[in-house]
């Protein structure tokens, strides 16, 4: 199984998720997730948890709901390494992309470091 977190080239050029969320089905439903583009799953000793960069993360938005939610039923004894995957990285040096996620980062960053999050992944700046 392929599992992503879609990026920017997903919402250009008027496409907003219409082939990724075709060809890409994520186990959204399955995290209590009501959208494919954020979603959690358990593999092996993983809590892995999937956000959207380029959707609406502030405090009470769907996403920000969703993932304190998800969040509070990651099970350590049974997943002891939560790991979190977003596109676009809350810190970047590269002068193209400073600052770009500076809201999310602002609505997520104290959730995700309460969590105890042990490893992010990101992309993004290429």
């Amino acid at each position: 199984p392929v599992l992503t977190c879609g990026g920017n080239h997903e919402v250009g050029s008027s496409e907003q998720w219409l082939s990724y969320n075709a060809r890409w089905r994520m186990p959204a439903e399955g995290s209590g997730s009501t959208d494919n583009t954020y979603w959690s799953k358990e593999i092996g000793a993983m809590h892995v948890i999937a956000l959207n960069s380029y959707a609406d993360t502030k405090a009470g938005s769907l996403q920000y709901d969703w993932l304190e939610r998800a969040l509070s039923r990651v099970d350590r004894a049974r997943t002891p390494w939560l790991v979190v995957m977003m596109h676009a990285p809350f810190y970047c040096s590269n002068t193209g992309h400073v600052e770009e996620t500076r809201l999310m980062r602002m609505d997520l960053e104290r959730l995700l470091y309460s969590a105890g999050v042990d490893l992010v992944l990101n992309g993004h700046v290429h």
